[in-house]
């Protein structure tokens, strides 16, 4: 009988490239990914023991924006505790307090628009004339 070293799957992500958009969790059939708010935080986290690696297909790598999820086995015994791959601030409406998004990936949106220089008060300005117009 031949024995297998793989125990469970480890994911890594790259913590700088990663804007907790959520779709790698949402994408999650197990739990094994979630994100975490609390007060104005928010976190992307991984318990082992809830990852199947889902035949291969891992529809969280697969789903990411950002393509910087890396998954493999491990020959480690999965923990049940989560741990944290990664960790940043929310936003909430300036109006009624509704959370929007992470800071990252509001950060990444503006970049992408162009205006990720902008204090913000001209951004705000800026979408508003948009939003108008």
């Amino acid at each position: 009988m031949k024995r297998s070293l793989s125990k469970g799957w480890s994911v890594d992500i790259d913590k700088d490239r990663c804007t907790l958009c959520e779709v790698c969790a949402v994408r999650c059939p197990t739990g094994a990914l979630s994100l975490s708010r609390t007060g104005a935080s928010v976190s992307l986290r991984f318990t082992g023991a809830l990852c199947d690696g889902c035949g291969g297909a891992f529809p969280c790598r697969s789903g990411c924006p950002e393509k910087i999820l890396a998954i493999e086995r491990t020959a480690r015994a999965p923990s049940g505790r989560p741990g944290i791959l990664a960790k940043g601030r929310v936003v909430r409406c300036s109006l009624c307090g509704a959370l929007v998004a992470s800071q990252k990936k509001v950060d990444r949106a503006l970049r992408a628009k162009g205006v990720s220089a902008w204090c913000p008060a001209c951004r705000r300005n800026r979408l508003i004339r948009n939003l108008i117009a």
